[in-house]
């Protein structure tokens, strides 16, 4: 198989990347040398604590933070030598959900899903038309006219994955998406997940720093720690041989869940 050919099976490819920031005359390396590579249509999960790199890494990928030095290719695209239109064309292809949901508390869960297609040409009723459908692949048609103070944590959480998939993306990105929740909210809100990456071919990057839920629906997982990668793999081979100590904690942890649960 060539080079090409292993691109195009890529949705997220990233080399050497390097990030450093500068504070108080200090500076703080935030991504040390990272290559990750995501194939298109997979679940990948990447785990790590609170200042690990997670979330520069999850800037990176829709280019947000720039960095020092590596190469950002995103669905075929070398982010870093486009121009402002085109990026913001490929940032539309990336959807995001987040911990704390980021609802508009003004707007109702149908206007909420509806909010990133205002910049679009299309009319009106098209936009609530595609809204009904994406409420009702999260399963919550029946809340369109609630407010978001109305809905459960979890149904939040259902409205942020419809509005996030508004665009039609083709890279879902869940950083820290479940943290929040109780246990059987979580698995409720990966389960749905799991649905959208198989009915929609979405490529899904998990960030969290459970070890449960990376092994409850990712493929593969990178294992993060002080910004660099320490270990990664399949999810398999990562529970059943980790390397570092870091990961053997994260196993040990997983582990221990499922025997309380």
């Amino acid at each position: 198989m060539s080079a090409a050919d292993i691109a195009i099976d890529l949705a997220i490819d990233l080399q050497e990347i390097n990030v450093t920031f500068k504070r108080n005359d200090e500076s703080l390396v935030a991504l040390d040398n990272v290559s990750l590579q995501v194939e298109k249509g997979s679940i990948y999960g990447i785990i790590g604590y609170s200042g690990a790199g997670k979330s520069t890494l999850v800037r990176i990928i829709n280019l947000l933070q720039r960095p020092n030095a590596g190469s950002v290719n995103i669905l075929g695209q070398d982010l870093l030598s486009l121009h402002d239109k085109e990026l913001r064309g490929v940032r539309k292809k990336v959807g995001m959900i987040f911990q704390h949901f980021n609802l508009l508390r003004s707007r109702t869960v149908l206007n909420n899903i509806e909010y990133p297609l205002l910049s679009q040409k299309m009319s009106r009723s098209k936009r609530h038309a595609k809204a009904l459908e994406l409420l009702k692949l999260v399963g919550l048609e029946e809340y369109a006219k609630a407010y978001p103070d109305e809905l459960s944590g979890g149904q939040k959480q259902r409205v942020a994955i419809a509005r996030a998939l508004a665009n039609n993306p083709d890279v879902l990105i869940s950083d820290e998406a479940t943290s929040a929740l109780d246990p059987q909210t979580t698995a409720d809100i990966l389960q749905l997940l799991k649905h959208l990456n198989e009915k929609l071919d979405l490529t899904i990057v998990l960030i969290t720093h459970e070890m449960q839920v990376i092994k409850s629906i990712c493929q593969n997982v990178a294992v993060m720690e002080n910004g660099r990668i320490i270990e990664n793999g399949s999810v398999s081979e990562v529970f059943t041989a980790p390397k570092q100590t870091l990961t053997q904690k994260f196993v040990e942890s997983a582990a221990n869940v499922t025997e309380m649960r």
